[in-house]
């Protein structure tokens, strides 16, 4: 199934502060004309959430200096690409390096089509993780050629490959940007079989592959 090589080893990653990632991108392009789905986000009351969300929404005020009560949560979001008009789906029947990966390939939402995110609305700072497994998604710099910057559900601790930037909360049009490597979330259209619609961060500006819905 594999299109391209990739490095073998996965580094080990760790907890990283505010000190450590780049300013705010630039502001996203111009939303698409076309209508999307509705939103299926619901926001988690402070307090309310399950240990690993409400340990993120302290995490995230922390590197920001700001109340846990301002960063907002969701649950059952779900991530609708303006590329190819289908929902991002973490991939939990891959295998090795390829399992969690994140793709837009979904007619229709199941549970692996579902995210949890929580956002500080003041820096655009995000955390998501698959609401099926529980798993924060990565920015895949350890890998090579075109599997470079693929975004995977893997990693049980937020360090600098797990930080996220998004320009508006669920209920909205939005472009992430991956502080790990400094680039924007891209849907691969362009790729075929089982790589068809991967996440990966790789560009330098927005375009219509880069905006997405949630």
């Amino acid at each position: 199934m594999r299109m391209f090589a990739r490095a073998a080893a996965i580094l080990a990653i760790g907890v990283t502060t505010a000190a450590g990632l780049a300013g705010t991108p630039a502001a996203a392009a111009p939303a698409p004309a076309t209508a999307p789905p509705a939103s299926t986000a619901e926001l988690i009351p402070y307090g309310a959430g399950s240990a690993a969300v409400e340990q993120q929404r302290s995490a995230i005020a922390a590197r920001h200096n700001a109340a846990a009560q301002a960063v907002l949560c969701w649950h059952n979001v779900t991530i609708y690409a303006n590329a190819n008009r289908r929902w991002v789906s973490m991939e939990k029947g891959y295998s090795g390096t390829d399992n969690g990966m994140l793709r837009a390939r979904a007619t229709v939402v199941g549970p692996w089509e579902r995210f949890v995110v929580c956002r500080d609305n003041v820096t655009g700072y995000t955390y998501w993780a698959s609401q099926d497994t529980g798993l924060v998604v990565s920015t895949e710099l350890g890998y090579s050629a075109g599997d470079y910057g693929m975004l995977r559900a893997r990693a049980t601790i937020v360090g600098p490959w797990e930080q996220y930037y998004t320009t508006s909360q669920p209920g909205s049009w939005f472009s992430m940007y991956a502080y790990g490597n400094g680039r924007w979330v891209s849907t691969e259209i362009g790729y075929s079989a089982g790589d068809y619609g991967m996440l990966r961060a790789r560009a330098t500006v927005i375009g219509p592959w880069e905006q997405y819905y949630w």
